[in-house]
């Protein structure tokens, strides 16, 4: 019969439709855990910038409490400062020497 013909193409083409998609499903899989590496690079330069931020965030901390004790001490003059030596910086300590 015609509608038993239909029925069969019907199912053999939501077979293989549904096979198309958990192939496809695989590839997905496959891709995402190919990139693994590049996100694993992506994390470590992440966490480089966010210390490097961190520590000028620290550096602006300290330079704003200079000016605030500064303020508290009296001194409104035009606060003007001036770099008159430069050590260099501990990363371990994340401090200016």
């Amino acid at each position: 019969m015609l509608s038993t013909q239909l029925a069969a193409r019907v199912k053999e083409d939501v077979d293989f439709k549904i096979q198309n998609i958990d192939t496809l499903l695989t590839e997905i899989v496959v891709i995402d855990d190919n990139k693994n590496i590049y996100d694993e690079g992506i994390t470590r330069i992440e966490n480089k910038i966010l210390d490097g931020v961190i520590h000028v965030n620290e550096g602006l901390e300290l330079l704003s409490d200079a000016y605030q004790d500064r303020i508290d001490s009296g001194c409104f003059s035009d606060l003007f400062w001036r770099q008159v030596d430069f050590s260099g910086l501990d990363l371990e300590s994340r401090s200016i020497t």
